[in-house]
């Protein structure tokens, strides 16, 4: 019985972490969802322990991924402690709250999901259920934005739904399209997938489109393999035209920010630099801002920048 009330929380947790916020604290979209993910993994935690001390069995674990999960957090501790700030690395950065308490309970999760084995479709319905359930809020807000001009938060001029950030909420909805392929009902999943591409497209994220745009293509070279030349044709042909709708209208690259000193080209530079300067520990968890400042990336990479 426990058992099935551990699977329940783990499917409702599921369900509702994608939509939680509060926008009536400072950060209203990624504190809420930590604090909700934490408590969420601790009742699981607790809930599985009752019921192996009250049921007696014997735990039978993959010995390789525990060890695996093991190695990976220890590790980031040592690296912490060894870093540059560890209280930084053990709370995290206010915006991300992704530290090493955060990381125990990604840790636990896994090990939590090992024991349950919940329902793989079981699961990709419930995720899908709350990307629709996201899909359906983006567009009330933009319907609310740009037929009533009703005040609500936007990012660059964009719409974040319960994310924060356009990107984030993107990535989610790219992430959960392969999901869609576990539902059973053939005209639910073609439905639900073209939807949950819909809302990648309002929330005009280049990176969830370009990975939308690889997995058409890696998903188009199976088809190919697999004889079905016509489903790819289709396939492809209606997302290269839709992709390009897309780069047309939503995103407006500026060129001459390459050539700036706050371009992505810095920021990677700087971070391959750092990562040479310690590549084995690190500075730490959540310690990336502090790291690259570290380095001198005028004078190693862009002399013509370097004041005289």
């Amino acid at each position: 019985m426990l058992r099935r009330v551990s699977r329940a929380v783990f499917y409702l947790g599921l369900f509702f972490l994608p939509l939680i916020f509060w926008r009536g604290i400072g950060d209203g979209y990624e504190f809420p969802k930590i604090l909700f993910f934490e408590r969420w993994v601790e009742l699981l935690t607790l809930l599985v322990v009752i019921d192996y001390f009250l049921s007696k069995r014997v735990l039978k674990l993959n010995f390789f991924l525990i060890v695996l999960l093991l190695t990976f957090f220890l590790w980031n501790l040592v690296a912490s402690w060894l870093g540059v700030d560890f209280t930084r690395s053990l709370f995290g950065i206010y915006w991300r709250w992704q530290g090493l308490i955060t990381l125990l309970h990604y840790s636990l999760l896994a090990m939590v999901v090992l024991i349950l084995k919940p329902s793989a479709q079981r699961a990709a319905q419930v995720l899908v259920t709350s990307a629709l359930m996201e899909c359906l809020y983006l567009l009330g807000l933009i319907f609310a934005k740009w037929l009533w001009d009703l005040p609500i938060y936007l990012y660059l001029g964009r719409a974040v739904g319960t994310f924060g950030n356009p990107d984030y909420l993107a990535g989610f909805l790219a992430i959960c399209l392969p999901f869609c392929f576990y539902l059973r009902n053939k005209v639910v999943r073609t439905i639900s997938f073209w939807f949950l591409i819909g809302g990648v497209i309002l929330a005009a994220s280049r990176g969830a489109i370009l990975a939308m745009s690889l997995a058409g293509l890696i998903i188009g070279t199976i088809y190919v393999f697999r004889s079905k030349f016509k489903q790819l044709a289709f396939f492809l042909g209606l997302l290269l035209i839709v992709s390009s709708l897309v780069a047309v209208v939503f995103i407006r690259l500026d060129v001459n920010k390459f050539n700036t000193l706050e371009s992505r080209e810095r920021i990677y530079v700087r971070g391959l630099l750092a990562w040479v300067a310690k590549p084995i520990l690190g500075y730490g968890l959540e310690n990336y801002e502090l790291a690259v400042s570290k380095i001198d990336y005028l004078k190693k990479v862009r002399p013509e920048y370097e004041v005289k």
